[in-house]
């Protein structure tokens, strides 16, 4: 009996080309492309998804996002700013300005956004696992699909998808420096 191993082709993925895809884009170091693959936008596109699900436990969807940003944190490259070279750093400066100089908020504007209030007194005064729920956080994991399956150059998507990652970031770990409420025995 003959018991030679083959070894595995391209062929043997036909079923599922994007997955294919994705692996070798990723494997190549080509991240800017890697990140607008099928696996990646269903990762978001989930995220989103159970955030907005009421049914899904606070505790469960904290960790999905946790899940999420740990993957995405990787196909970004890392969320430290000490990683990034300077010129990225200006040159996305530069890009926020341009888009900030024609909308500037003042404290009664900020203060008439039902969701942004309660944004802030959720992630003040609430708990993490609440704050990822509200409408400025969701919208950001929208945003960011929309930026994944739109016409934008993949370079730029990946720089997008950084900073969304470096804020997503920041709601997956905050809860971890809570003190316990549990009642003494």
């Amino acid at each position: 009996m003959d018991k030679t191993i083959t070894a595995y082709t391209s062929t043997d993925l036909a079923g599922d080309p994007e997955s294919y895809w994705f692996s070798s884009q990723w494997l190549r170091g080509s991240r800017h492309l890697a990140v607008r693959s099928a696996p990646v936008i269903a990762v978001v596109q989930e995220l989103a998804t159970i955030l907005r699900d009421e049914q899904t436990p606070a505790p469960h969807a904290l960790l999905a996002l946790r899940r999420a940003v740990r993957l995405l944190a990787v196909l970004a490259g890392g969320t430290r700013d000490e990683n990034r070279r300077r010129e990225d750093y200006r040159h996305d400066l530069d890009i926020d300005l341009d888009v900030e100089r024609g909308r500037i908020l003042d404290l009664e504007d900020a203060a008439r956004s039902v969701n942004s209030t309660r944004f802030a007194a959720t992630w003040l005064r609430g708990s993490p696992a609440e704050a990822i729920r509200t409408a400025p956080v969701i919208a950001i994991v929208d945003t960011l699909l929309g930026d994944l399956t739109g016409v934008a150059p993949a370079a730029e998507v990946y720089r997008r998808l950084r900073h969304a990652v470096q804020v997503l970031s920041v709601f997956a770990r905050e809860d971890r420096h809570e003190p316990d409420h549990r009642p003494e025995r």
